[in-house]
């Protein structure tokens, strides 16, 4: 028995060394979409991050942003590459000292490492890595308590557990079942829970610091409770937002073809032989198991469209990935003939599915769209942003290389809360009131906060403005700069033969892809895309610019053309340029016009309310 033991654990971690060997290989180079970029930004400048601050691993990705050598973003991407690795040897000793069989660890341990939802997690700078690390801890030490229940096993297990919910509260579901059984024997040890838990001590101690952006206020307790517990969220929650039943229902069941595929289909035959054999251990796995799938799906309510939402979902997979995949391994076991060749083949299946999609979103896509929005802002602008990708890039790019230090970056979100801390940041920036709000006590409205800064400071809005505020677009022009918009009073006369020059330089790269639906990177090809259009639009729309009609039109003409040309341009790109070619007034127009109509109605959105007048332009009515 001894014998197995010791050659499953160098299986074990022989996989796992192979898994981070993968990782680098394939490790992200810079910031990509997401939370990244605030994590990122927040170890560096020792803020807080969104709720509920992720203490833990904001002070590990410090720690490795630290570390001599190679690009700040590299090093902290690292550290995930290091926690994948150990999450897939951790797996796979805690399925080898369950079921004795070495290969059943490495089947376990390699198919997740090499997941579609868990390996481009494990090459960039999220929380995932670590929680998945921690999770597959608590696994490894319920298998040990398995065979020899000890205080010291249980008291590590406590330790372990207040370690995981200081990273992630979706841990609870795998703390709860394993701490429920083991703690049973030794209650005592359970009582090391709370120093896993010290962690959180760090977010009021960097909420103090008025230099960083700092997301709540938990410098004071009933914040820091707040900030722990996501309340602005909602409590376990994604958003603050309640979904229907037949969303909740579409989201199971997209968990659940998303998961088999993530088990390559034969996982759950596995996993049902292993439920077959009556352990405590895996009992006590698929109790987590189910906890997750149906306490998530009850709570989740985040909807599944657009595209990114579902990606952004689906992060959360990796968990109950992680459990099946443990009850698989134990059930693979079964095998007695064949093991080697059956799990390195799955495993290697495995990597080969996922490799060329991991490859495709690998590079600086998102980092050279936040440079792309630095570029192209006004010297001592302020730029209001809006949306996770466009705050969260350049965010990071101003931390890690001190990029722009003299664009003032205010995110429309934190403006909007009370506690925002932008006056102490930004002492030159006037604030009207206590915070963005036009309806509530102290607050006020962007016109307001506008028309208090404008004089001193270009401002440029990226991403658009927050719902529930009219006060803007009435009374400002708003002129495209990149994928951002400049703000002008209304009595202003741009100089618009500088504005074309000037625009076309602050165009974004356009990425190569083709990206997922679900990825960061195709919200970036999308912008870009959008970004060449709106030049044109502008043009087309403008009332009053300093042309004659016939240029007009034919400027707005060729724009919308540099637009429309590459075949991943939205459906309205081509209604608009059929709209600009009708008012050339030529034959020649006439029939490319109705070209681009065409165009645009094989992909029109059905309830488009304009599409009985495109038909009658085109004499189809």
């Amino acid at each position: 028995m001894a014998y197995t033991c010791r050659v499953g654990r160098r299986h074990a971690w022989a996989t796992a060394a192979l898994a981070f060997l993968i990782y680098l290989a394939t490790l992200q180079p810079s910031v990509v979409g997401g939370d990244a970029g605030e994590l990122m930004d927040a170890a560096l400048t020792g803020g807080v991050a969104h709720p509920p601050g992720y203490p833990l691993y904001t002070l590990l990705l410090r720690l490795f942003a630290a570390l001599p050598g190679l690009d700040v973003g590299v090093r902290m991407n690292l550290l995930s590459a290091l926690l994948g690795a150990l999450a897939c040897g951790l797996l796979a000793e805690a399925v080898t000292t369950v079921s004795r069989a070495p290969w059943a660890g490495v089947l376990a341990g390699g198919m997740f490492a090499l997941s579609h939802r868990v390996w481009p997690h494990a090459t960039s700078a999220e929380v995932f890595a670590l929680n998945n690390m921690l999770t597959a801890a608590l696994l490894a030490l319920a298998a040990r308590y398995a065979e020899h229940a000890s205080f010291r096993t249980v008291a590590l297990t406590a330790f372990c557990a207040g370690l995981a919910l200081a990273n992630h509260h979706t841990s609870i579901f795998v703390v709860i079942p394993v701490l429920g059984w083991m703690g049973r024997a030794f209650p005592r040890a359970l009582l090391l829970l709370p120093l896993g838990l010290i962690p959180y001590v760090y977010l009021p101690l960097a909420a103090r610091s008025a230099a960083a952006v700092t997301w709540g206020d938990p410098s004071t307790l009933t914040g820091l409770v707040e900030h722990v517990l996501r309340r602005e969220y909602g409590t376990f929650q994604l958003v603050s937002a309640p979904l229907g039943e037949a969303e909740t229902l579409r989201a199971l069941g997209f968990f659940l073809t998303d998961t088999v595929r993530g088990v390559l289909g034969v996982g759950v035959v596995f996993a049902v032989l292993a439920m077959r054999q009556r352990r405590t251990w895996c009992r006590v796995v698929a109790g987590a198991l189910l906890i997750d799938v149906l306490v998530f799906h009850s709570l989740v309510n985040m909807p599944l469209e657009p595209a990114l939402l579902r990606g952004v979902q689906a992060r959360f997979y990796q968990l109950p990935l992680l459990l099946l995949l443990a009850l698989a391994g134990v059930g693979f076991a079964r095998l007695r003939r064949g093991s080697a060749p059956v799990a390195v083949a799955l495993v290697v299946i495995q990597g080969a599915l996922n490799l060329g999609d991991v490859l495709r979103h690998r590079g600086r896509v998102v980092e050279e769209y936040g440079r792309s929005i630095l570029r192209a802002a006004p010297p001592d602008a302020i730029v209001l942003t809006r949306g996770d990708l466009i705050t969260n890039s350049v965010r990071y790019l101003q931390a890690a290389e001190g990029l722009r230090g003299d664009v003032r970056v205010v995110d429309q979100e934190i403006l909007s809360r009370t506690w925002m801390r932008y006056a102490a940041q930004f002492p030159d920036v006037t604030f009207p009131g206590t915070h963005y709000h036009p309806r509530e006590p102290g607050g006020f409205t962007m016109a307001q906060f506008v028309a208090a800064n404008l004089p001193r400071h270009p401002i440029v809005v990226c991403g658009g403005f927050k719902e529930g505020d009219s006060s803007v677009p009435g009374l400002l022009q708003q002129w495209p700069l990149g994928i951002c918009k400049r703000l002008h009073p209304p009595d202003v006369s741009v100089d618009f033969h500088a504005w074309l020059v000037e625009s076309e330089q602050a165009l974004p790269p356009v990425p190569s892809g083709p990206f997922s639906d679900e990825s960061w990177e195709q919200v970036v090809l999308q912008d870009a895309l959008e970004a060449r259009h709106a030049r044109g639009f502008l043009v087309l729309t403008h009332p009053s610019l300093p042309v004659d009609t016939a240029t007009r039109n034919t400027l707005a003409v060729r724009l919308l053309e540099e637009a429309a040309q590459d075949p991943r341009a939205a459906p309205h790109v081509h209604k608009n340029l059929g709209i600009a070619l009708s008012r050339l007034g030529t034959p020649e127009a006439h029939e490319r016009m109705k070209a681009e109509f065409r165009r645009y109605l094989q992909r029109a959105p059905a309830q488009d309310p304009e599409i009985p007048a495109i038909k009658r332009a085109m004499g189809d009515l």
